[in-house]
């Protein structure tokens, strides 16, 4: 996760600059970490599975998806569609975060709304 974190905020810069190929490379990078794509055993996988909530694999295969995107749009110099996939890889991000990683990023809990109800 590290090393995505570090490649997403190198992809900020990039993009204000026009730096298509920097942007390409990098989501290429992020697409290419998806654990499931990993050289993983038979036995490795299957544990992997198991192991994981199917909502997290879903989020897990559409953020790299998107970073396959990500990069084509920077191929073809689309700084708009660009935009548009790092702001979806960005939000699938913080949605992530949110629902599996709220103790390292308790900024993401939204709190929980007040009852109207007086006892």
């Amino acid at each position: 996760m590290n090393g995505i974190e570090n490649g997403v905020m190198k992809i900020i810069p990039a993009i204000a600059a026009g730096d298509w190929e920097t942007i390409a490379k990098i989501a290429r990078q992020i697409k290419a970490s998806f654990i499931l794509k990993q050289k993983l055993t038979p036995e490795q996988l299957k544990e992997l599975h198991s192991s994981l909530p199917p909502e997290f694999v879903e989020m897990d295969m559409r953020f790299h998806s998107n970073a396959a995107k990500l990069a084509e749009a920077a191929h073809q110099r689309d700084g708009e569609l660009v935009n548009f996939y790092f702001s979806k890889l960005h939000g699938e991000c913080m949605t992530c975060h949110a629902k599996y990683a709220s103790e390292r990023f308790p900024g993401l809990n939204k709190p929980k709304p007040e009852s109207k109800e007086h006892h």
